[in-house]
């Protein structure tokens, strides 16, 4: 006889088994990127996580050096709330672009 289990054990569980968990964790990482660092939220957006690799876009060439002095500290909270992340890149968004 089956034991009842709360819904989000048994989906964390399928995702773990069908190796969807990495990228789950990484979406919902980009998603509370302006709440864990409410200070860069106006400078940069993070557009994606690719291999390892966190993009992040400014829409002004000044906010790059600030983006990127923080890198470190982005990279280790990322660790600590379980997204493999290895690096960070920091890109300048072209203009016209609107996203």
């Amino acid at each position: 006889m089956f034991k009842p289990s709360p819904l989000g054990e048994v989906v964390t569980e399928y995702l773990k088994k069908s190796g969807l968990f990495p990228k789950v964790c990484e979406y919902q990482a980009l998603e509370h990127f302006k709440e864990w660092f409410p200070d860069l939220a106006s400078l940069c957006t993070p557009v994606k996580i690719v291999r390892g690799v966190l993009f992040l876009e400014v829409e002004d060439p000044l906010y790059l050096l600030e983006v990127e002095s923080r890198a470190g500290e982005i990279l280790a909270l990322f660790r600590d709330k379980g997204v493999s992340v290895a690096m960070v890149k920091v890109r300048v968004r072209p203009r016209g672009d609107t996203r």
